[in-house]
């Protein structure tokens, strides 16, 4: 199984594994990328991973998720919902996300969150 340590390491890997040509020059565009956390299930799935929204320059939003098990490589795929139930936090930055606050609150609320990608 495929392990990051930080931030960097994520976006690094997905730079390289983005699930479109325009989410990987959004992602070298140098814009913020937003972590939102660790999620359990991630949608559209059974494993847990992390969801990412990466801003383009033309002001588009692409909500990523990442998936990792046991049995497979890690995959990256684009999602168009976020249950804030799933949100696992944690102590560490990556599975915290960058808006920790945020999440809590919505997964306290039990918010499906509907998004659009592009």
């Amino acid at each position: 199984m495929k392990t990051w340590l930080n931030k960097n390491q994520l976006l690094a890997w997905l730079d390289n594994h983005a699930p479109t040509k325009s989410v990987q020059r959004a992602l070298v565009s140098g814009l913020p990328v937003t972590i939102l956390g660790g999620f359990k299930p991630l949608p559209d799935s059974n494993s847990p991973g992390w969801i990412i929204v990466v801003n383009s320059k033309a002001g588009r939003e692409y909500y990523i998720a990442i998936a990792v098990n046991n049995f497979r490589e890690p995959r990256a795929y684009l999602i168009d919902h976020i249950d804030w139930a799933s949100y696992t936090g944690g102590s560490h930055p990556l599975y915290q996300g960058d808006i920790p606050e945020h999440a809590v609150e919505q997964k306290i609320l039990g918010t499906v969150e509907r998004v659009n990608n592009g």
